[in-house]
């Protein structure tokens, strides 16, 4: 990779491009054929792209959800995935050298992969969903290769709940807390960094109401939202004081319905009471046991 800027960024990907070639690339060759070889290092003969199941589809416009992501998202990969179901053979060959810009940038580097990640997903769900004729008419797919590219679709989006698991068993080992309660105190600064953040979104809808005026979408559903509870609140005169608490409960909404979500659908094996459990000790006599409650 050409890269002007060295970065944490540039370090990163020259890491993950070697070992990208080195195995996946490797092993897609092995076993059948290169579902992607990226435009800057690819050579492709004119006769298999100027085939017409290849060229004029390629060249279809988009005018469908998942067309808008499997062609133009990765025109690369949506380019080798028409090859592949022609028959052709994309190979990879480690002996070449091939030299392009990169992302030097995180929020660029970011912006390349929102892009590649759901491509790369509607491609092999495009091969998966026609394999059987695939390997008919591609003797270089082998029912193996469908297997691996199963393997790499379940990976895909079984993946960021590994590294979550992995996270939070790092942090039970780090720090000697049990995972509920690692959880507990990971949720504890998130609920504060969202609080933080509903505070700017108070501020920006109170701005928005300044300059468009109060009839905008926005301003009729906070103005219908806070006057279904002022209403309710006046219904019920001797609990009227609890409706300040509102601000509370307003700064915590993302933590309650976000984050305590996630929280209780991990913890489904967890089936303490949770609350006002009784510390049990062993008494003097052997076999007894003695409960204090506080």
């Amino acid at each position: 990779m050409q890269l002007s800027i060295p970065g944490m960024m540039v370090w990163y990907q020259k890491f993950e491009y070697a070992i990208g070639h080195w195995l996946q690339k490797a092993t897609e060759h092995m076993i059948g054929c290169v579902l992607c070889s990226p435009g800057c290092f690819s050579l492709f003969r004119g006769r298999a792209l100027m085939d017409d199941s290849v060229m004029r589809k390629y060249t279809t416009v988009s005018n469908r959800a998942r067309h808008y992501v499997q062609y133009d998202q990765g025109e690369d990969r949506w380019l080798c995935t028409l090859l592949l179901k022609r028959g052709y053979r994309v190979e990879y060959s480690a002996a070449s050298d091939a030299y392009t810009h990169a992302p030097e940038g995180f929020g660029e580097f970011y912006n390349q992969r929102r892009r590649w990640v759901p491509s790369t997903l509607a491609n092999i769900m495009d091969v998966l969903e026609d394999y059987k004729i695939t390997v008919k008419i591609n003797d270089n797919i082998s029912m193996l290769y469908i297997l691996y590219q199963m393997m790499l679709m379940l990976g895909t989006v079984v993946g960021p709940g590994t590294i979550f698991l992995m996270l939070v068993g790092a942090l039970s080992a780090a720090f000697g807390m049990s995972n509920g309660w690692a959880l507990i105190k990971l949720a504890y600064v998130l609920t504060a960094i969202y609080a933080l953040l509903m505070c700017a979104v108070a501020v920006a809808l109170a701005l928005n109401i300044m300059e468009e005026g109060l009839l905008t979408p926005s301003s009729l559903f906070l103005f219908a939202t806070a006057a279904s509870f002022i209403i309710t609140a006046m219904l019920h005169p001797q609990e009227f004081w609890c409706l300040p608490t509102g601000l509370v409960y307003y700064l915590v909404v993302p933590s309650m319905y976000l984050l305590l979500q996630i929280y209780s659908c991990y913890n489904l094996n967890d089936v303490s009471w949770g609350t006002r459990d009784v510390p049990v000790k062993k008494s003097k006599e052997v076999g007894h046991l003695q409960i204090f409650i506080k």
